[in-house]
């Protein structure tokens, strides 16, 4: 198996099938789809069920209680049989029919490579698009000083061995939201990594969500204080803070 795509569910069948479908047409078909959902009621699990029956062999589904997003990446890390990891939430999807063979071609080709980011096409629940990220070109050096300042790797454009979380661990579940930071953080100077020039998935803003939900605007916060403290200095930290303002202020695809 070449690739496992993850995705963590909950809730989220007004978003679902666009996911199930983008995978589902994939050119490429080296994959297998592990979907993780926390119990969801909203229709979420019929929805499910008729993707695996109109996908035989191609999906494993295991309904688990909800103990928030960093469990689920763990569930299916643990799960997972393909070389290469990709998670997807529920509420994203894959960019177009060609994505998984065009980054198993750039694979084949840098097979000393641990892991790979590319872009996201960030759009709003109604479809309306608002940017690229990262699409400024000081974003797209794999410069592990830079990320200690600002996240500028989505993790639905990521591509990982899954050799790696056996080296380094899963995602550290004390921390509700920033787990993807934290992961980078802990392994970029460790691995071998590269930016991929190409957009991997839509990332979609909307409420509710981890990321872009208002109410969950200080838990992220808090958490990103969490991530910030066991790798900065205070020096790092000052720094960083600064490039919180001017990016949020000047960049509107920065979550």
């Amino acid at each position: 198996m070449y690739f496992s795509i993850i995705t963590g569910s909950k809730n989220t069948a007004q978003f679902l099938p666009k996911n199930l479908k983008s995978v589902t047409e994939q050119t490429y078909n080296d994959y297998e789809h592990i979907i993780i959902d926390g119990h969801s009621t909203d229709g979420s699990v019929k929805l499910i069920k008729t993707y695996i029956r109109s996908n035989p062999g191609k999906v494993k589904y295991y309904s688990l209680p909800p103990k928030g997003i960093s469990n689920a990446f763990n569930e299916g890390v643990n799960r997972a049989s393909g070389r290469y990891l990709l998670f997807l939430n529920s509420d994203d999807y894959l960019y177009d029919n060609d994505t998984l063979k065009e980054v198993q071609s750039f694979l084949s080709h840098n097979v000393n490579l641990d892991w790979i980011y590319g872009k996201i096409n960030v759009i709003e629940s109604n479809g309306k698009k608002i940017g690229i990220f990262p699409e400024r070109k000081i974003f797209q050096l794999a410069n592990a000083t830079l990320l200690k300042y600002v996240n500028y790797i989505p993790h639905q454009a990521v591509f990982i061995k899954r050799s790696i979380f056996s080296k380094f661990g899963l995602y550290d579940e004390n921390i509700s939201s920033k787990m993807d930071y934290e992961y980078w953080l802990r392994i970029t100077k460790k691995t071998k990594w590269k930016f991929y020039n190409n957009i991997i998935s839509n990332y979609t803003i909307r409420k509710g969500s981890q990321t872009a939900s208002i109410k969950n605007v200080e838990e992220n916060r808090l958490n990103l204080d969490k991530v910030r403290s066991k790798y900065l200095n205070v020096t790092d930290k000052f720094i960083a803070a600064k490039f919180d303002y001017l990016l949020r202020k000047y960049h509107k695809t920065l979550r």
